[in-house]
Protein backbone atom coordinates (compact mmCIF):
# COMPACT_ATOMS: atom_id res chain seq x y z
CA UNK A 1 0.00 0.00 0.00
CA UNK A 2 2.76 2.21 0.88
CA UNK A 3 4.44 1.95 -2.23
CA UNK A 4 0.93 2.44 -4.56
CA UNK A 5 0.30 5.33 -2.57
CA UNK A 6 3.91 6.78 -3.29
CA UNK A 7 3.76 5.57 -7.20
CA UNK A 8 0.41 7.59 -7.03
CA UNK A 9 1.40 10.69 -5.77
CA UNK A 10 4.84 10.75 -7.58
CA UNK A 11 2.68 10.12 -10.73
CA UNK A 12 0.08 13.73 -9.55
CA UNK A 13 3.21 15.72 -9.22
CA UNK A 14 4.58 14.74 -12.60
CA UNK A 15 1.45 15.25 -14.52
CA UNK A 16 -0.17 17.89 -12.28
CA UNK A 17 0.04 21.49 -10.42
CA UNK A 18 0.35 23.46 -14.11
CA UNK A 19 -0.83 26.53 -11.99
CA UNK A 20 2.31 25.80 -9.37
CA UNK A 21 4.49 25.55 -12.47
CA UNK A 22 3.33 28.41 -14.20
CA UNK A 23 3.27 30.97 -11.70
CA UNK A 24 6.13 30.01 -8.91
CA UNK A 25 9.44 29.42 -10.96
CA UNK A 26 11.44 27.33 -9.69
CA UNK A 27 15.33 29.51 -8.45
CA UNK A 28 18.24 28.66 -6.46
CA UNK A 29 18.99 31.49 -3.98
CA UNK A 30 15.70 34.17 -4.12
CA UNK A 31 12.95 35.03 -2.33
CA UNK A 32 9.87 36.17 -4.10
CA UNK A 33 6.89 37.71 -3.02
CA UNK A 34 4.07 37.04 -5.29
CA UNK A 35 1.69 40.29 -5.26
CA UNK A 36 -1.16 37.62 -6.99
CA UNK A 37 -2.03 34.46 -6.04
CA UNK A 38 -4.90 33.00 -8.75
CA UNK A 39 -7.31 31.25 -7.29
CA UNK A 40 -6.10 27.61 -9.23
CA UNK A 41 -2.95 28.12 -7.12
CA UNK A 42 -4.63 28.63 -4.48
CA UNK A 43 -6.23 24.97 -5.13
CA UNK A 44 -3.72 23.18 -5.56
CA UNK A 45 -1.64 24.62 -2.67
CA UNK A 46 -4.69 23.12 -0.29
CA UNK A 47 -4.27 20.08 -2.68
CA UNK A 48 -0.31 19.82 -1.30
CA UNK A 49 -1.33 20.45 1.58
CA UNK A 50 -4.16 17.43 1.84
CA UNK A 51 -1.94 14.38 0.34
CA UNK A 52 1.08 15.22 2.60
CA UNK A 53 -1.26 15.23 5.38
CA UNK A 54 -2.99 12.06 4.06
CA UNK A 55 0.54 9.74 3.55
CA UNK A 56 1.51 10.97 6.86
CA UNK A 57 -1.66 10.03 8.36
CA UNK A 58 -1.97 7.00 6.54
CA UNK A 59 2.17 5.40 7.00
CA UNK A 60 2.80 6.78 10.43
CA UNK A 61 5.55 9.15 8.88
CA UNK A 62 8.42 11.15 9.50
CA UNK A 63 8.25 10.72 5.54
CA UNK A 64 5.06 10.39 2.72
CA UNK A 65 5.07 6.82 2.93
CA UNK A 66 6.30 5.69 6.25
CA UNK A 67 10.03 5.89 8.11
CA UNK A 68 12.34 5.97 5.12
CA UNK A 69 13.10 8.93 2.35
CA UNK A 70 11.80 7.68 -0.44
CA UNK A 71 10.77 8.24 -4.28
CA UNK A 72 7.52 10.11 -3.68
CA UNK A 73 9.93 12.76 -1.34
CA UNK A 74 12.35 13.28 -3.43
CA UNK A 75 9.74 14.16 -6.29
CA UNK A 76 8.40 16.63 -4.37
CA UNK A 77 11.36 18.29 -3.27
CA UNK A 78 11.03 20.82 -6.24
CA UNK A 79 7.55 21.45 -5.44
CA UNK A 80 7.97 21.91 -1.93
CA UNK A 81 11.27 24.27 -3.14
CA UNK A 82 8.70 26.52 -4.39
CA UNK A 83 6.66 27.42 -1.41
CA UNK A 84 10.10 28.29 0.21
CA UNK A 85 10.86 30.40 -3.15
CA UNK A 86 7.35 32.45 -2.60
CA UNK A 87 6.38 32.36 1.38
CA UNK A 88 3.72 30.00 0.20
CA UNK A 89 3.06 28.36 3.88
CA UNK A 90 1.12 25.21 4.64
CA UNK A 91 -0.44 24.03 8.32
CA UNK A 92 0.09 21.47 10.50
CA UNK A 93 1.82 17.98 9.96
CA UNK A 94 1.94 19.35 5.84
CA UNK A 95 4.07 22.56 7.89
CA UNK A 96 6.52 19.86 9.48
CA UNK A 97 6.72 17.63 6.95
CA UNK A 98 8.59 20.62 5.16
CA UNK A 99 10.70 21.44 7.45
CA UNK A 100 12.10 17.74 8.08
CA UNK A 101 12.24 17.70 3.72
CA UNK A 102 14.72 20.70 3.97
CA UNK A 103 16.93 19.18 6.70
CA UNK A 104 17.40 15.92 4.85
CA UNK A 105 20.83 15.79 4.13
CA UNK A 106 20.44 14.55 0.39
CA UNK A 107 18.12 17.65 -0.11
CA UNK A 108 20.64 19.92 0.85
CA UNK A 109 23.42 18.42 -0.75
CA UNK A 110 20.84 19.24 -4.01
CA UNK A 111 20.34 22.58 -3.33
CA UNK A 112 24.66 23.35 -2.42
CA UNK A 113 24.47 21.29 -6.53
CA UNK A 114 22.45 24.09 -7.55
CA UNK A 115 24.17 27.07 -6.11
CA UNK A 116 27.26 25.52 -7.57
CA UNK A 117 26.31 25.13 -10.99
CA UNK A 118 27.00 27.54 -13.60
CA UNK A 119 25.02 27.10 -16.40
CA UNK A 120 22.66 29.75 -17.45
CA UNK A 121 18.43 29.41 -18.38
CA UNK A 122 18.18 33.06 -19.35
CA UNK A 123 13.90 32.28 -19.97
CA UNK A 124 13.82 30.70 -16.71
CA UNK A 125 15.20 33.96 -15.01
CA UNK A 126 13.34 36.03 -16.71
CA UNK A 127 10.59 34.55 -14.89
CA UNK A 128 11.24 35.40 -11.83
CA UNK A 129 10.59 39.05 -12.44
CA UNK A 130 7.53 39.34 -13.78
CA UNK A 131 5.41 42.78 -12.98
CA UNK A 132 3.57 40.53 -10.44
CA UNK A 133 5.93 39.55 -8.26
CA UNK A 134 8.90 41.39 -6.13
CA UNK A 135 12.53 39.44 -5.58
CA UNK A 136 12.64 40.34 -1.78
CA UNK A 137 16.17 38.76 -1.26
CA UNK A 138 19.09 37.33 -2.23
CA UNK A 139 20.35 34.24 -0.65
CA UNK A 140 24.57 33.69 -0.87
CA UNK A 141 27.60 32.64 1.13
CA UNK A 142 29.77 30.07 1.24
CA UNK A 143 28.28 26.94 -0.05
CA UNK A 144 29.97 24.78 2.03
CA UNK A 145 29.36 26.01 5.17
CA UNK A 146 25.37 26.65 4.32
CA UNK A 147 23.59 26.13 7.61
CA UNK A 148 20.85 23.84 7.42
CA UNK A 149 17.99 26.35 8.61
CA UNK A 150 18.22 28.97 5.66
CA UNK A 151 15.90 29.39 3.44
CA UNK A 152 16.79 28.03 -0.43
CA UNK A 153 15.05 27.22 -3.59
CA UNK A 154 15.69 25.32 -6.49
CA UNK A 155 16.18 26.00 -10.51
CA UNK A 156 13.20 26.00 -12.68
CA UNK A 157 11.11 22.14 -13.29
CA UNK A 158 10.64 22.10 -17.05
CA UNK A 159 6.76 20.96 -16.96
CA UNK A 160 7.61 17.03 -17.47
CA UNK A 161 10.95 15.50 -16.80
CA UNK A 162 12.62 12.28 -16.25
CA UNK A 163 12.04 10.05 -13.10
CA UNK A 164 14.34 10.88 -10.05
CA UNK A 165 15.95 8.30 -8.66
CA UNK A 166 16.08 7.29 -5.26
CA UNK A 167 19.62 5.48 -4.17
CA UNK A 168 20.54 3.98 -1.05
CA UNK A 169 23.78 5.80 0.11
CA UNK A 170 25.06 4.19 3.53
CA UNK A 171 24.67 5.22 7.16
CA UNK A 172 21.41 6.78 6.92
CA UNK A 173 21.64 8.87 4.17
CA UNK A 174 20.08 8.65 0.76
CA UNK A 175 21.39 9.86 -3.09
CA UNK A 176 19.55 12.05 -5.40
CA UNK A 177 20.14 11.86 -9.08
CA UNK A 178 18.66 14.85 -10.35
CA UNK A 179 18.37 15.80 -13.66
CA UNK A 180 20.66 18.21 -14.74
CA UNK A 181 18.27 20.94 -16.23
CA UNK A 182 16.73 21.42 -12.60
CA UNK A 183 19.89 23.21 -11.63
CA UNK A 184 19.46 26.50 -11.80
CA UNK A 185 22.14 28.90 -10.40
CA UNK A 186 21.83 32.03 -7.95
CA UNK A 187 21.61 35.71 -10.12
CA UNK A 188 24.75 37.67 -8.97
CA UNK A 189 23.30 41.12 -7.00
CA UNK A 190 24.02 43.07 -10.15
CA UNK A 191 21.51 41.56 -11.74
CA UNK A 192 19.03 42.33 -9.07
CA UNK A 193 19.10 46.02 -8.50
CA UNK A 194 17.97 47.75 -6.23
CA UNK A 195 18.50 45.22 -3.80
CA UNK A 196 15.62 44.50 -1.69
CA UNK A 197 16.25 43.33 2.17
CA UNK A 198 13.04 41.14 3.12
CA UNK A 199 11.11 41.83 6.21
CA UNK A 200 12.24 41.18 9.27
CA UNK A 201 9.25 38.67 11.08
CA UNK A 202 11.24 37.71 13.18
CA UNK A 203 11.89 41.07 15.08
CA UNK A 204 8.02 41.61 14.70
CA UNK A 205 7.43 38.53 16.51
CA UNK A 206 9.99 38.86 19.31
CA UNK A 207 8.16 42.27 20.06
CA UNK A 208 4.63 41.21 19.78
CA UNK A 209 2.95 40.66 22.66
CA UNK A 210 0.78 37.27 23.34
CA UNK A 211 -2.95 38.18 22.97
CA UNK A 212 -2.08 40.94 20.87
CA UNK A 213 -5.03 41.59 17.85
CA UNK A 214 -4.51 43.38 14.79
CA UNK A 215 -6.98 45.85 14.37
CA UNK A 216 -8.30 44.79 10.73
CA UNK A 217 -11.77 46.11 11.02
CA UNK A 218 -11.17 48.66 8.36
CA UNK A 219 -9.12 46.66 5.89
CA UNK A 220 -11.27 46.88 2.61
CA UNK A 221 -11.69 44.28 -0.10
CA UNK A 222 -9.97 45.28 -3.06
CA UNK A 223 -12.92 46.58 -5.55
CA UNK A 224 -10.83 46.01 -9.23
CA UNK A 225 -8.43 43.21 -9.03
CA UNK A 226 -5.95 45.05 -11.42
CA UNK A 227 -4.75 47.32 -9.36
CA UNK A 228 -2.39 47.12 -6.40
CA UNK A 229 -4.00 47.06 -2.77
CA UNK A 230 -2.06 49.76 -0.92
CA UNK A 231 -2.05 50.42 2.77
CA UNK A 232 -0.77 53.53 4.10
CA UNK A 233 1.49 53.74 7.59
CA UNK A 234 1.22 57.39 9.08
CA UNK A 235 4.03 57.19 12.20
CA UNK A 236 4.37 60.05 14.33
CA UNK A 237 3.67 61.46 17.48
CA UNK A 238 0.04 62.61 17.19
CA UNK A 239 0.40 64.72 19.99
CA UNK A 240 -2.45 65.80 19.54
CA UNK A 241 -3.51 64.16 16.01
CA UNK A 242 -4.69 67.35 13.83
CA UNK A 243 -7.07 67.74 11.18
CA UNK A 244 -3.74 67.78 8.47
CA UNK A 245 -2.57 64.52 10.00
CA UNK A 246 -6.29 62.90 8.44
CA UNK A 247 -6.11 64.81 5.30
CA UNK A 248 -2.86 63.44 4.51
CA UNK A 249 -4.53 60.40 4.02
CA UNK A 250 -7.08 61.82 1.59
CA UNK A 251 -4.76 63.06 -0.55
CA UNK A 252 -2.56 60.23 -0.37
CA UNK A 253 -5.78 58.08 -1.90
CA UNK A 254 -6.10 60.29 -4.54
CA UNK A 255 -2.69 60.56 -5.66
CA UNK A 256 -2.50 56.63 -5.51
CA UNK A 257 -5.45 56.05 -7.43
CA UNK A 258 -3.34 57.59 -10.31
CA UNK A 259 -0.71 55.60 -9.98
CA UNK A 260 -2.59 52.12 -10.32
CA UNK A 261 -2.83 51.62 -6.66
CA UNK A 262 -6.01 51.21 -4.42
CA UNK A 263 -6.30 52.39 -0.62
CA UNK A 264 -7.85 49.55 1.16
CA UNK A 265 -6.24 51.10 4.28
CA UNK A 266 -5.12 53.80 6.49
CA UNK A 267 -3.13 53.58 10.14
CA UNK A 268 -2.19 56.14 12.54
CA UNK A 269 0.66 54.27 14.36
CA UNK A 270 1.87 56.40 17.50
CA UNK A 271 5.54 56.51 18.50
CA UNK A 272 6.11 54.56 22.49
CA UNK A 273 6.41 56.14 25.11
CA UNK A 274 9.79 55.08 24.41
CA UNK A 275 10.53 58.01 22.29
CA UNK A 276 11.18 60.21 24.79
CA UNK A 277 10.21 63.33 22.77
CA UNK A 278 9.55 66.66 24.33
CA UNK A 279 5.83 67.58 24.17
CA UNK A 280 4.89 63.98 24.26
CA UNK A 281 1.72 62.90 25.64
CA UNK A 282 1.59 59.17 27.29
CA UNK A 283 0.87 56.56 24.61
CA UNK A 284 -2.32 55.53 26.45
CA UNK A 285 -3.89 59.44 25.58
CA UNK A 286 -2.40 59.63 21.92
CA UNK A 287 -3.77 56.26 21.03
CA UNK A 288 -7.59 57.12 22.21
CA UNK A 289 -7.04 60.54 20.84
CA UNK A 290 -6.10 59.21 17.47
CA UNK A 291 -9.01 56.38 18.03
CA UNK A 292 -11.41 59.54 18.34
CA UNK A 293 -10.35 61.21 15.20
CA UNK A 294 -10.07 58.10 12.84
CA UNK A 295 -13.21 56.05 13.77
CA UNK A 296 -15.59 59.09 14.02
CA UNK A 297 -14.24 60.65 10.63
CA UNK A 298 -13.85 58.21 8.25
CA UNK A 299 -14.33 54.35 7.29
CA UNK A 300 -10.81 53.24 6.13
CA UNK A 301 -8.80 54.68 8.65
CA UNK A 302 -7.87 53.00 12.03
CA UNK A 303 -5.54 53.21 15.16
CA UNK A 304 -2.66 50.09 15.25
CA UNK A 305 -1.50 50.44 18.90
CA UNK A 306 1.50 47.70 18.39
CA UNK A 307 4.38 50.50 18.01
CA UNK A 308 2.56 52.81 21.24
CA UNK A 309 2.07 50.22 23.36
CA UNK A 310 5.74 48.66 23.08
CA UNK A 311 7.83 49.46 26.06
CA UNK A 312 10.77 50.45 23.58
CA UNK A 313 10.88 52.21 20.74
CA UNK A 314 10.43 50.56 17.41
CA UNK A 315 12.87 51.91 14.16
CA UNK A 316 9.89 53.11 11.42
CA UNK A 317 11.32 50.02 9.61
CA UNK A 318 9.82 47.48 11.92
CA UNK A 319 6.76 49.22 11.81
CA UNK A 320 6.09 48.74 8.35
CA UNK A 321 7.29 44.98 9.09
CA UNK A 322 4.95 44.50 11.45
CA UNK A 323 1.78 45.64 9.14
CA UNK A 324 3.52 43.63 6.19
CA UNK A 325 3.52 40.41 8.45
CA UNK A 326 0.40 41.29 9.73
CA UNK A 327 -1.59 41.89 6.70
CA UNK A 328 0.43 39.51 4.15
CA UNK A 329 1.41 36.86 5.73
CA UNK A 330 -1.03 36.45 8.67
CA UNK A 331 -4.33 37.33 6.88
CA UNK A 332 -2.84 35.89 3.58
CA UNK A 333 -3.13 39.51 1.64
CA UNK A 334 -6.03 41.54 0.49
CA UNK A 335 -9.23 39.59 -0.50
CA UNK A 336 -10.48 40.18 -4.18
CA UNK A 337 -13.72 40.45 -6.17
CA UNK A 338 -13.48 36.45 -7.07
CA UNK A 339 -12.45 35.48 -3.40
CA UNK A 340 -8.43 35.09 -4.01
CA UNK A 341 -6.31 37.07 -1.99
CA UNK A 342 -3.52 39.62 -3.03
CA UNK A 343 -0.47 40.74 -1.06
CA UNK A 344 -0.79 44.58 -0.16
CA UNK A 345 1.73 46.85 -0.43
CA UNK A 346 2.44 48.51 2.64
CA UNK A 347 3.93 52.35 2.27
CA UNK A 348 5.20 55.27 4.75
CA UNK A 349 2.97 58.32 4.89
CA UNK A 350 4.55 60.80 5.74
CA UNK A 351 5.50 65.06 5.31
CA UNK A 352 8.22 65.99 2.90
CA UNK A 353 9.87 67.99 5.98
CA UNK A 354 10.45 64.17 7.07
CA UNK A 355 11.88 62.91 3.94
CA UNK A 356 14.17 66.00 3.92
CA UNK A 357 15.63 64.68 6.86
CA UNK A 358 16.07 61.19 4.95
CA UNK A 359 18.40 62.97 2.79
CA UNK A 360 20.93 64.20 5.63
CA UNK A 361 23.67 61.78 5.96
CA UNK A 362 23.90 60.38 9.32
CA UNK A 363 20.56 61.24 10.34
CA UNK A 364 18.73 57.85 8.95
CA UNK A 365 20.19 54.47 9.35
CA UNK A 366 21.59 52.99 6.17
CA UNK A 367 20.04 49.98 6.51
CA UNK A 368 16.69 51.14 7.52
CA UNK A 369 16.03 53.72 4.83
CA UNK A 370 16.97 51.31 2.08
CA UNK A 371 14.36 49.03 3.51
CA UNK A 372 11.84 52.02 4.09
CA UNK A 373 12.69 53.49 0.78
CA UNK A 374 13.82 50.06 -1.22
CA UNK A 375 11.45 47.72 -0.31
CA UNK A 376 8.06 49.52 1.19
CA UNK A 377 8.15 53.11 -0.46
CA UNK A 378 7.03 56.39 0.87
CA UNK A 379 3.90 58.52 -0.03
CA UNK A 380 5.39 62.10 1.06
CA UNK A 381 3.13 65.71 1.42
CA UNK A 382 4.74 68.90 0.75
CA UNK A 383 4.90 71.19 3.32
CA UNK A 384 5.63 74.87 3.70
CA UNK A 385 8.87 75.55 3.58
CA UNK A 386 10.27 72.63 2.30
CA UNK A 387 11.82 72.46 -1.04
CA UNK A 388 11.22 69.18 -3.02
CA UNK A 389 14.64 69.12 -4.73
CA UNK A 390 16.59 69.52 -1.70
CA UNK A 391 14.60 66.82 0.31
CA UNK A 392 15.22 64.21 -2.62
CA UNK A 393 19.25 65.39 -2.89
CA UNK A 394 20.49 62.15 -1.68
CA UNK A 395 17.26 59.93 -2.51
CA UNK A 396 17.52 59.47 -6.14
CA UNK A 397 18.09 55.64 -5.94
CA UNK A 398 15.06 54.94 -4.80
CA UNK A 399 13.08 57.97 -6.24
CA UNK A 400 10.84 54.84 -7.99
CA UNK A 401 9.28 54.75 -4.94
CA UNK A 402 8.83 58.08 -3.38
CA UNK A 403 5.80 59.68 -4.72
CA UNK A 404 5.06 63.63 -3.56
CA UNK A 405 1.95 64.59 -2.73
CA UNK A 406 0.86 68.14 -3.99
CA UNK A 407 -0.83 70.20 -1.36
CA UNK A 408 -4.10 72.10 -3.80
CA UNK A 409 -5.28 73.72 -0.88
CA UNK A 410 -2.26 75.29 1.59
CA UNK A 411 -2.33 74.11 5.25
CA UNK A 412 0.50 74.15 7.63
CA UNK A 413 -1.20 73.14 11.02
CA UNK A 414 1.06 70.67 13.43
CA UNK A 415 0.56 69.47 16.70
CA UNK A 416 3.37 71.69 17.84
CA UNK A 417 1.42 74.99 16.96
CA UNK A 418 -1.61 73.30 19.07
CA UNK A 419 0.04 72.50 21.57
CA UNK A 420 1.58 76.14 21.99
CA UNK A 421 -2.35 77.61 21.70
CA UNK A 422 -3.34 75.65 24.38
CA UNK A 423 -0.33 76.44 26.52
CA UNK A 424 -1.81 80.39 25.60
CA UNK A 425 -5.19 79.18 26.65
CA UNK A 426 -6.18 80.27 23.19
CA UNK A 427 -8.64 77.87 20.76
CA UNK A 428 -8.32 75.01 18.68
CA UNK A 429 -11.53 75.09 17.26
CA UNK A 430 -11.21 73.05 13.53
CA UNK A 431 -7.72 72.69 14.15
CA UNK A 432 -8.47 69.15 15.55
CA UNK A 433 -11.51 66.91 15.29
CA UNK A 434 -14.25 67.88 18.04
CA UNK A 435 -14.12 64.69 19.81
CA UNK A 436 -10.25 64.96 20.16
CA UNK A 437 -10.95 68.74 21.75
CA UNK A 438 -13.61 67.51 24.19
CA UNK A 439 -11.04 64.26 25.06
CA UNK A 440 -8.29 67.54 25.67
CA UNK A 441 -10.84 69.23 28.49
CA UNK A 442 -11.99 66.33 29.97
CA UNK A 443 -8.96 65.50 31.02
CA UNK A 444 -7.69 68.89 32.01
CA UNK A 445 -4.07 68.53 30.56
CA UNK A 446 -3.59 66.03 33.12
CA UNK A 447 -0.36 64.09 31.85
CA UNK A 448 -0.20 66.12 28.67
CA UNK A 449 2.90 67.71 28.55
CA UNK A 450 3.02 71.52 26.88
CA UNK A 451 6.11 72.68 27.73
CA UNK A 452 7.46 74.46 24.22
CA UNK A 453 9.66 71.20 22.05
CA UNK A 454 12.33 73.90 21.63
CA UNK A 455 15.27 75.28 23.27
CA UNK A 456 18.78 77.08 23.20
CA UNK A 457 19.22 77.88 19.31
CA UNK A 458 15.46 77.03 18.66
CA UNK A 459 14.19 79.81 21.12
CA UNK A 460 14.18 82.72 18.64
CA UNK A 461 11.79 80.30 15.86
CA UNK A 462 9.38 79.59 18.70
CA UNK A 463 9.33 83.27 20.31
CA UNK A 464 8.61 83.91 16.39
CA UNK A 465 5.67 81.35 16.23
CA UNK A 466 4.08 82.27 18.96
CA UNK A 467 3.64 85.87 17.70
CA UNK A 468 2.43 84.41 14.68
CA UNK A 469 -0.17 82.79 16.21
CA UNK A 470 -1.13 85.71 18.10
CA UNK A 471 -1.44 87.69 15.37
CA UNK A 472 -3.60 85.29 14.05
CA UNK A 473 -5.99 85.21 16.85
CA UNK A 474 -6.54 88.75 16.77
CA UNK A 475 -6.90 88.90 13.14
CA UNK A 476 -9.74 86.72 13.08
CA UNK A 477 -11.33 88.08 16.50
CA UNK A 478 -11.39 84.59 17.69
CA UNK A 479 -12.40 84.02 21.30
CA UNK A 480 -10.47 81.43 23.43
CA UNK A 481 -12.29 78.62 24.75
CA UNK A 482 -12.26 78.39 28.57
CA UNK A 483 -9.90 75.88 29.47
CA UNK A 484 -9.96 76.12 33.08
Amino acid sequence: RARAFARSAAAEMHAGFPALRDECSMHVGLRIRLDVRSEALQREVRRLGELFAEGLARFGGPWLAGDRFGIADAMYAPVASRFRTYGIGLEGAAAEYLGRLFEHPAVQEWIRGGIRETAREPGHEEDCFREDRTVLEELHGDVGSLPVQISLQLGTAAPSFPPVAHVGAGQGRCGLQIPSFLIIHTLSSREIQPAKMACDYAFVKEHTPEGFEFPAHRLQCLSDSSRIPLVLVACGSFSPITYLHLRMFSMARDHARNEGFEVVAGYLSPVSDGYSKKGLAPARHRIEMCKLAAENTSKWLAVDPWEAESPTYIPTARVLDHFDYEINEVMGGVECPDGSRKRARVVLLAGLDLIQTMSTPGVWGERDLDHILGHHGVFALERTGTEIDSALTNLKQWEQNIYIIQQVVANDISSTKVRLLLKRHLSIDYLIPDDVINYIYEHNHRDFDLSSDSKGKDKASTAWLVRELERTMLSCNTTPRNLA
